[in-house]
């Protein structure tokens, strides 16, 4: 976005004779003309601010909205590897268990070999 401002200065007033009645309406004349330019440079330069305020309102919408995705995205994450975590431990359990169920097994199967063999 360019935002472009007309120079304005007095020098269009220097040219005007103020003395007769025609240089002091042409003076008047340039001074209406003045005050048009600024009135349509005030009137562009606000148009410009309230473009601006829009695109910065606009921005710090985004920034609240990537904040608060990002803020989503790790508690979710968090919330996954506990979820995971939890899982593994439970499978870690279960096998220790089923290992101890399989060794004791053992133990009896080959205490009743020996039992066996002793008849």
């Amino acid at each position: 976005m360019t935002m472009f401002l007309e120079g304005m200065d007095l020098s269009a007033l220097a040219a005007c004779d103020l003395k007769t009645q025609e240089g002091a309406g042409n003076a008047i004349g340039v001074v209406q003309a003045g005050i048009d330019t600024l009135s349509a440079q005030r009137a562009r330069a606000g148009a410009y601010q309230n473009r601006l305020e829009y695109k910065l309102e606009n921005l710090e919408n985004m920034a609240t909205n990537l904040a608060e995705a990002e803020s989503r995205i790790r508690d979710v994450d968090i919330a996954q590897e506990m979820t995971n975590l939890v899982t593994h431990q439970l499978k870690m359990q279960v096998a220790t268990a089923m290992l101890a169920q399989v060794l004791s097994m053992k133990r009896q199967n080959v205490a009743a070999l020996f039992g066996i063999m002793a008849l």
